[in-house]
């Protein structure tokens, strides 16, 4: 008898890899901004400093394209400690 994934559990990656794949678009198009207008583009989270709901692509306070999490996945950044909870793509790239 073959044994059948748990429902849930496959939504739940189907989910995550979807997340990553929403995060690498926004990281992409921000940097192809940045390298086409010359500029350092911003990639932070939509409100506040959290990620969870959220996250924006700003050239300064221009606000150029938002991305939400699917479904309701839930996102989470550690990474930068006590630094600003923002990634920076610069002009170069």
């Amino acid at each position: 008898m073959l044994s059948q994934p748990n429902y849930s559990q496959l939504k739940q990656k189907n989910l995550s890899l979807a997340a990553s794949k929403n995060l690498q678009q926004a990281l992409q198009y921000a940097r192809m901004i940045a390298i086409s207008k010359r500029t350092t583009i911003t990639v932070a989270p939509s409100r506040g400093s959290v990620w969870a709901h959220g996250f924006i692509v700003r050239q300064g306070q221009l606000q150029l394209k938002t991305f939400q999490p699917p479904g309701n996945l839930q996102i989470y950044w550690h990474g930068f400690g006590d630094r600003q909870n923002k990634i920076y793509i610069l002009a170069n790239g």
